[in-house]
């Protein structure tokens, strides 16, 4: 099976050509099948975010480094757009008696037809994370997911404490450049690449602005256009430096030198958490925005869980720095406008 975020960020290769068409940007779901049904290519680069949405079926292998396809002729179809806009990450799961389950973080799919398999989910309320087979979905629905109410009997807890921490920064960084953004008027005309307008110059930025420029794959022209551009521009080495860090600690693996480990042990105490941390039975050690204790980063230790808590910790110092470049920015902006 592969996970949407391993997939996420591939190069996509032309098996026939050996061209290069761009990198994955998401894949889209259809709902009736619950199958992958295509995938969005787009280029990674701030100012290039021309994309094209090519069918699976197209797809030949994905594999650890690159999807390779065949063909790669982009689809003119009007229902992957639709699809695309239901999509599955982030939507909440409730039963059919009406008791909420949690939301989407990722899912699972096999490769080789981009059948559903799992859904990969967090319970805020229960403070845990686990995975859900398709099988117990009773309907994808347009707003909520519909589960049996006996899915519970069905799921696995899952131990993904710290997996995910340079992309649940960078997510949290775009808020904080899409509200910048919110309200403010567009310095100049942001089109789609078939020349439909999505905002005019002047116009002042909304969210169905944005919403229209994240599906059309504009959105870093209209934050741009709004001077919100340079903050998210900034934020974009951000995923690297932390993808790297986490790339270094988990090449250790659970067994870590012993003056990398003291090294982390120094660092982390005192420290404000970015995200929560939890033992591998799920249990909370350390909630976001938790201050590291030592008896806190003890018990992470215990667990084996002294490489998540060292990244959440990190993650919040990041944040923490890009704080005062963001609000000299907003001076910046603010100046200009008087």
């Amino acid at each position: 099976m592969k996970k949407a975020k391993e997939v996420a960020g591939l190069p996509v290769i032309d098996i026939t050509t050996g061209s290069l068409l761009g990198n994955v940007q998401e894949l889209i779901i259809d709902h009736r099948t619950r199958k992958v049904a295509a995938v969005v290519v787009g280029e990674r680069a701030f100012l290039k975010a021309r994309t094209e949405i090519i069918p699976y079926t197209d797809v030949r292998t994905i594999g650890h480094d690159a999807m390779m396809i065949a063909g790669g002729e982009a689809a003119e179809d009007p229902r992957f757009e639709t699809m695309r806009e239901h999509g599955v990450t982030g939507k909440q799961l409730i039963t059919a008696d009406g008791t909420l389950a949690g939301s989407v973080t990722d899912y699972a799919f096999q490769p080789a037809d981009g059948q559903l398999a799992e859904l990969y989910v967090i319970s805020e309320k229960q403070r845990k994370s686990f995975a859900v087979p398709v099988a117990v979905v009773e309907n994808f629905g347009r707003d909520f997911i519909i589960l049996r109410n006996d899915y519970q009997t069905q799921v696995r807890p899952l131990n993904t404490a710290g997996e995910h921490t340079p992309r649940r920064l960078v997510r949290t960084l775009e808020t904080r450049a899409v509200e910048f953004a919110l309200g403010r008027p567009a310095g100049s005309t942001v089109t789609d690449d078939e020349g439909a307008i999505i905002i005019r110059k002047g116009q002042t930025v909304t969210r169905e602005h944005v919403e229209m420029a994240r599906r059309r794959g504009k959105l870093a022209q209209l934050l741009l256009a709004a001077g919100a551009g340079e903050i998210w521009e900034s934020m974009l080495d951000v995923k690297d430096i932390l993808t790297h860090l986490q790339d270094k600690v988990n090449a250790g693996g659970q067994v870590l030198e012993q003056a990398t480990r003291e090294k982390m042990r120094a660092y982390v105490l005192g420290k404000k958490l970015a995200q929560a941390v939890h033992a591998p039975d799920g249990t909370l050690l350390g909630a976001r925005g938790d201050i590291v204790t030592e008896n806190m980063r003890e018990r992470a230790e215990a667990a084996g869980r002294l490489s998540q808590l060292f990244l959440a910790a990190v993650a919040a110092d990041v944040q923490a720095a890009l704080d005062p470049v963001k609000k000299q920015l907003r001076e910046i902006f603010s100046k200009k406008e008087l």
